[in-house]
């Protein structure tokens, strides 16, 4: 921990409620998420003040969440001159009426907060849903925020990030162009300018904006890592190392550089200098099931199948109450190792589980296919190749093991091929 991060621990320890402090560390990500709830649990606040713990509770549990490409969270809003919530209490006092007459105490204003759609606790809310790759309820939530303030800066990265997500160009245009016309010297309405470009393939486009945001503000977090994004997306990877180093040295806590750094050196097959990425972003952030999955496929390479087994289960374990998705990817992988240590029936039970969740993903269908195939199950081998080409027709390799399944059968007498 470097000097400037001490003198913040150091004047939360002595001053729990000093917000600022607890924003700088947890906004620009000095520390790690380990870290942080370390810090928060020596603080002492006084009985008047637990609802701003249960608050600071809210923030940490939130403090990873970067929106995939091309974002990730924002420092405090510079319009504002502290945070919402703290200004409600000052203005507030426990005890008195907020809202329509109805008295509070101490221990339940965080929940009353909660409940009366404060906008700090709907940016945590829509972080926390954004986390768990839930982008429908971001995306909800943040709409919530932006109607009771359309230039709610704390929530915008979010909300760029969930629009470039479900594709609504006209929305994001109006958003980013909204933003340039009223703030125009912040980073933030040319990283919402950037988002767009990003969206429509402009990538070259979009990198002047983001190194423009860059230039603005040095420690603004989402515009790195997105600037970043525009070189990896055309697998310009040496451009795209540099950015993610650049972001790994600069916000020491923001777990998703070493991750983005692994997943590059994994593309290029440096199993190694993976595994050192994956294992230091695991340590910032203990909790990201696709960190276990990253990790999981690098064993797997390996052919450590039993620790690419434990790690995958650890994932799935984390991915539980997440978006469907995310369980699709670690379930199949999970049925691809279950496959290479030859237990079948594992690894049917995992891609079934997958297609209950996507009935329609082709490429499952196809592993299930070939675990059909080589435990000489073949007449549902070749019923699950049909359906695998029913979803993707164009798929050559497909249909060579589907006419290799058929021979195999033509060879057996009638009883074997049906289990008669």
């Amino acid at each position: 921990m470097c000097i400037r991060d001490r003198c913040y621990t150091d004047c939360l320890r002595k001053e729990p409620t000093h917000v600022e402090a607890f924003s700088r560390l947890v906004d620009s990500y000095l520390i790690s998420g380990p870290e942080r709830e370390q810090l928060l649990a020596a603080l002492n606040f006084p009985s008047e003040d637990l609802w701003l713990k249960k608050y600071y509770a809210a923030r940490v549990r939130d403090a990873d969440v970067v929106p995939e490409p091309p974002g990730a969270r924002p420092p405090l809003s510079s319009r504002r001159p502290a945070n919402q919530a703290t200004q409600m209490a000052e203005e507030k006092p426990i005890g008195t009426a907020i809202g329509d007459s109805s008295t509070v105490r101490a221990d339940n204003l965080f929940e009353t907060l909660s409940s009366r759609n404060n906008l700090d606790i709907l940016c945590i809310k829509a972080k926390h849903a954004y986390a768990r790759y839930d982008i429908d309820r971001a995306y909800e939530l943040c709409l919530r925020a932006i109607r009771e303030d359309p230039l709610c800066f704390e929530v915008i990265p979010i909300y760029c990030c969930c629009l470039l997500e479900l594709n609504y160009l006209g929305e994001l245009y109006y958003c980013a162009h909204n933003l340039v016309e009223n703030y125009s010297g912040h980073p933030l309405p040319w990283f919402a300018v950037g988002v767009y470009y990003f969206l429509n393939k402009k990538y070259e486009t979009a990198r002047k904006y983001f190194q423009k945001a860059n230039l603005l503000d040095r420690n603004f977090a989402p515009s790195w890592l997105a600037f970043a994004h525009s070189f990896a997306v055309r697998d310009e990877s040496d451009q795209a190392m540099s950015v993610y180093r650049t972001c790994a040295r600069l916000f020491p806590g923001c777990y998703l550089a070493q991750l983005y750094i692994g997943m590059e050196f994994l593309r290029t097959n440096n199993l190694k200098s993976a595994m050192l990425s994956f294992s230091a972003a695991k340590d910032i952030n203990p909790s990201d099931p696709f960190v276990y999955n990253e990790i999981g496929v690098i064993l797997y390479k390996q052919r450590m199948y039993a620790e690419a087994r434990e790690t995958f289960m650890t994932g799935i374990t984390l991915a539980e109450g997440t978006i469907a998705w995310v369980l699709e990817i670690l379930y199949t992988n999970l049925g691809h190792t279950f496959r290479k240590m030859k237990d079948y029936k594992s690894a049917v039970k995992n891609y079934e589980k997958v297609i209950a969740l996507n009935p329609r993903n082709a490429a499952v269908y196809f592993s299930l296919a070939f675990t059909y195939h080589i435990s000489n199950q073949l007449n549902k081998a070749i019923s699950f190749y049909h359906k695998s080409l029913h979803y993707k027709y164009d798929a050559p390799f497909v249909q060579d093991m589907l006419n290799k399944c058929l021979s195999d059968a033509a060879e057996l007498p009638w009883e074997n091929v049906y289990n008669v």
